[in-house]
């Protein structure tokens, strides 16, 4: 009897140390399985760029260039001014505005603007705004450059972009030049648009002169929504023999902005200057 007991004692124990051994095993597994789903974004996440997600793998920068700065040169893109009435752009008539247009050969010219400023109603804000052109419907309205004599001397870029990571290089008056892009890819692109550049953050574009050692920041974007920054134009605009450069800058389909750059106007230390911004928008 006494040795059934001890026997039964013995068995009991050891189911015990076996139950005891593999509950610590199993918790010991479970701390240190690898967390798998801690970076996985479920599917009622926000998936876009701008989610946490996206802002854990890079550091954002908010900066935008360039910055207008203030010279004698005025630029207006033609199109319709929310916010404004005619009598707001009446001052043009009496000032030097010219249209800096393409004609049918693909070339570029700058000639006095037949000015057409009016009114029209905006039916996506329910509301009357005014409306700066000209008969030619050029690229640009621009005033404080005289025009050349023997037109405005354009060069045929190869591209009209330059993506981040990629660069352009090109030469004007036996200078050779390169316009080079950086910025982070937050993701894949949409699918059937391997041209999108609605991942890309901090996109940045350098220009720089073989030679002079000088290299200028140019455009600074933190994103882009359905658009890209793209060269609009590229010659001597101002006749010294130096590029000159139209970009068009806008971060969102449902706006317009671009920028003018000179060289004549570059300080010591830079290639070009920024001497004029136009913005619209037509969001409805």
């Amino acid at each position: 009897m006494k040795e059934k007991i001890n026997r039964r004692t013995t068995i009991l124990v050891a189911l015990f140390l076996i139950t005891t051994v593999f509950i610590a095993a199993s918790l010991y597994a479970v701390s240190n399985r690898p967390a798998e789903n801690a970076n996985r974004i479920s599917a009622c996440d926000d998936p876009t760029p701008d989610s946490l997600h996206a802002d854990s793998v890079f550091e954002q920068d908010y900066t935008r260039l360039p910055v207008d700065e203030e010279t004698e040169i005025d630029i207006l893109l033609p199109a319709g001014y929310r916010g404004s009435q005619a009598s707001d752009f009446d001052h043009m008539y009496s000032e030097s505005w010219y249209d800096f247009y393409e004609d049918g050969a693909g070339y570029f010219d700058l000639k006095k603007a037949d000015l057409e400023i009016g009114n029209y109603y905006d039916d996506c804000i329910g509301d009357s705004v005014a409306y700066v052109g000209s008969a030619r419907d050029g690229l640009l309205l621009i005033k404080g450059i005289k025009p050349a004599a023997s037109g405005v001397e354009t060069m045929k870029a190869e591209q009209d972009n330059v993506p981040a990571g990629e660069q352009m290089e090109f030469e004007f008056h036996g200078r050779k030049y390169r316009l080079h892009a950086s910025g982070v890819n937050t993701g894949d692109q949409p699918e059937g648009d391997e041209s999108s550049w609605d991942t890309v953050k901090n996109y940045k574009l350098y220009l720089s002169e073989a030679g002079s050692g000088n290299e200028q920041l140019l455009i600074a974007m933190p994103g882009f929504w359905d658009t890209k920054a793209l060269i609009l134009w590229i010659g001597d605009l101002d006749a010294d023999a130096k590029p000159d450069f139209v970009f068009d800058v806008s971060d969102d389909y449902e706006s317009k902005c671009v920028v003018l750059f000179l060289s004549s106007k570059a300080d010591e230390s830079q290639i070009v200057k920024c001497v004029g911004r136009s913005y619209y928008a037509f969001d409805c």
